[in-house]
């Protein structure tokens, strides 16, 4: 059985508990726009603190864009994995 992960909306500071479903992305009650999924252990900081919400949003933004850069490098160690594969001579010939 798994846990509920909070979602969030940071434009309208709305949060939820709902669980992580790849099928289903919550949607906001006000702007009706996808909810973030920050999992079940962050908090979340109350509706009228400006100040936390804005570290939280600048938080998961640092967060997506480390993923996003692992990503792209391991894309390009996997490509040129392929092109060094590819450089390779096929036959070896003995002297």
């Amino acid at each position: 059985m798994s846990s509920n992960h909070n979602w969030v909306c940071f434009d309208c500071r709305y949060s939820k508990r709902e669980p992580k479903s790849t099928n289903f992305i919550p949607k906001c009650n006000s702007c009706k726009e996808d909810l973030y999924c920050l999992g079940y252990k962050v908090a979340i900081p109350k509706k009228t603190d400006l100040k936390n919400w804005k570290k939280l949003k600048e938080d998961c933004f640092k967060r997506s864009m480390t993923v996003l850069e692992r990503e792209t490098i391991n894309q390009v160690k996997e490509k040129h994995s392929l092109e060094k594969e590819e450089i390779k001579p096929k036959f070896i010939f003995k002297n």
